[in-house]
């Protein structure tokens, strides 16, 4: 059997850690596997983050962003403290699903939160999303599309449209989450 895992010499512990993500940007799989060989190289994708990346001196607390692999599965956990390059990171492999998971669970929290139309329609701020997520969601970093395709797979939702920065989305007669209630 063989495992990839980056091994510590003398670890002081086995705890990951806790980090806030301020930012998720996808990259293409060979910007992706370019920072995988060479971390220290400077990415633009970092750079337009690297003030929100960083350990507040007041509170401790820790901000990252993750690079995700736009073919793949796998990213990379990136703590710059300032810089545009991954000054501290981690290899997350497979993390993908989780961020597109907290993207679906934010997006319907979302949609709950909101009121319906006569046309049985709401509009959404796409602002709602980085305030549940912590995180922003544009076409810019790629994960708009992710949006889309969770609104795609909701039953309860009938079609979806932009109005400047809203999502409408047209919901079914009676949701399935309004029956719950």
């Amino acid at each position: 059997m063989i495992v990839n895992i980056s091994m510590e010499y003398k670890p002081t512990k086995f705890q990951p850690d806790p980090f806030t993500i301020v930012a998720v940007e996808m990259v293409p799989h060979d910007v992706f596997r370019r920072v995988m060989a060479a971390p220290l190289t400077d990415l633009e994708q970092i750079e337009i983050h690297k003030n929100e990346l960083g350990v507040d001196p007041d509170t401790g607390e820790a901000y990252a962003m993750i690079l995700l692999d736009q073919d793949g599965e796998d990213g990379i956990v990136v703590q710059s403290s300032g810089y545009p390059y991954c000054r501290y990171g981690a290899y997350a492999p497979e993390i993908r699903p989780s961020v597109e998971q907290n993207i679906r669970i934010a997006l319907e929290r979302c949609i709950e939160s909101l009121n319906m139309d006569k046309e049985n329609a709401i509009r959404m701020p796409i602002i709602s999303l980085k305030e549940k997520l912590g995180f922003p969601v544009s076409w810019e970093n790629g994960l708009m599309q992710t949006v889309l395709d969770a609104l795609d797979a909701n039953s309860d939702v009938e079609g979806y449209s932009f109005e400047a920065d809203k999502i409408k989305i047209t919901l079914t007669a009676v949701p399935d989450f309004l029956l719950q209630l």
